[in-house]
Parts: C-alpha cells; sequence; structure tokens
C-alpha cells in the first residue's frame, strides 16, 4: 500500500497578510476539533504533518502532509470537521487573495 503525499503551496500577496495557519481566528469555530481529528490521525499513524516552511521572500508558505493509503486521505478529507475547516481556509485565502497550490503524489 503507497503513502500519500499532499503538497500545499499558499502564495501571499505581502508580507502583512497572514497565512491561513497564522490566523488563530481562521478556525475559531473548529479549531479544537480539527486539532483533535489531526492529532488522533497522527497517533494512528494515518496522516503525518511533514513540513511547514515560508519561502525566503517570505512569501510562500509550503506544507507537506503524507497519509499511509489512499483510503486515510480520503476519510480524513471527507470528515465534516475537515471539510469545514477548509471551507474556513478557502474563504479567508479568496478574501485576502492568497493563491493554493496542492499536488498529490503516491510515495
Amino acid at each position: 500500500m503507497a503513502k500519500i503525499q499532499d503538497t500545499l503551496i499558499f502564495t501571499r500577496p505581502n508580507k502583512d497578510t497572514m497565512f491561513p495557519s497564522q490566523y488563530g481566528e481562521l478556525y475559531s469555530d473548529t479549531i479544537d476539533p480539527i486539532r483533535q481529528l489531526m492529532t488522533e490521525r497522527k497517533v494512528e499513524g494515518k496522516r503525518v504533518r511533514k513540513s511547514s516552511t515560508i519561502s525566503e521572500d517570505g512569501l510562500k508558505q509550503t506544507v507537506i502532509v503524507e497519509f499511509d493509503s489512499e483510503a486515510s486521505r480520503t476519510e480524513f478529507y471527507e470528515n465534516s470537521i475537515s471539510k469545514t475547516a477548509i471551507t474556513n481556509r478557502d474563504s479567508y485565502c479568496n478574501a485576502k487573495s492568497i493563491t493554493i497550490t496542492e499536488t498529490t503524489k503516491e510515495i
């Protein structure tokens, strides 16, 4: 069974705009449930956040997440808590002109 790697690149228009992960109020209605869900998946070995880096110019944040299988990835993203957190993130990014580029590959 192949692992799945998601790479998300957030590009902001300037350094004054916070990346979604830096904006605490973004997930205020889901912060505890999404953190709990991510912690549970990490403990189960199903989802691990491998890295989060910011480019030298400070305008791009690259987040790499690994799932133990496509089934675990699908289960995570279809969870209602994840869906709410992603909707909040996407709305924030749209409002702040942050682009999101996501790639997925087997590793």
